[in-house]
């Protein structure tokens, strides 16, 4: 029930983004391609914190949205009880910490990063702020999510540089085109 409920093509989605931002940072930064294990190793712990805070963000959400899933998503874990909130919310901490763990691992930038990943996961889901409830903002709000992945691939390549080398016009092109598109996983 877990893995079912990590919502693979959010995962695939999220690997994708990683992957973009890689390619991106590979084709702004060339002399910093080095193929070698710690450069492996580091790609995978960042891809595994990124699906990490994917599963904190679905955990998150899942324990806000018990009484609307009971309605229109009785399969997932809390409304089918086979979970208990505790232990999921538990489960939802372990991951978070591990997944901003793997990116400090790597780099302060990587974890700053899935930490403020995180913080607009639980501003989307949760309350106070429960920003799902407002449309183009909750959109906007995925979409910046979503970016900060992209960031973290393309972090492996600039080194120092940060965002310095990172386009402005795909920032743009992104946040608009991912808030305007997202909507789409909504229509059920």
């Amino acid at each position: 029930a877990l893995i079912k409920n990590t919502r693979p093509v959010q995962l695939i989605y999220h690997s994708g983004l990683f992957c973009v931002g890689l390619g991106l940072g590979w084709v702004a930064y060339p002399e910093n391609f080095y193929l070698n294990m710690f450069s492996i190793f580091a790609a995978l712990d960042l891809l595994l914190a990124v699906g990490l805070a994917w599963l904190a963000s679905v955990i998150i959400n899942d324990i806000c949205d018990v009484p609307i899933d009971v309605i229109s998503n009785a399969s997932r874990p809390l409304p089918r009880k086979i979970f208990e909130t505790k232990p999921y919310l538990e489960l939802g901490v372990l991951c978070f910490a591990l997944s901003v763990l793997g990116g400090l691992i790597i780099g302060v930038q990587f974890f700053i990063t899935l930490l403020l990943y995180q913080f607009l996961a639980w501003a989307y889901s949760a309350n106070p702020y429960r920003l799902k409830r407002i449309p183009i903002l909750a959109t906007f709000v995925s979409a910046l999510a979503s970016l900060l992945v992209v960031f973290l691939g393309f972090f492996l390549f600039s080194g120092e540089d940060y965002l310095s080398g990172f386009s402005w016009r795909i920032i743009w092109l992104l946040l608009i085109s991912l808030t305007l598109s997202l909507p789409v996983k909504d229509l059920k």
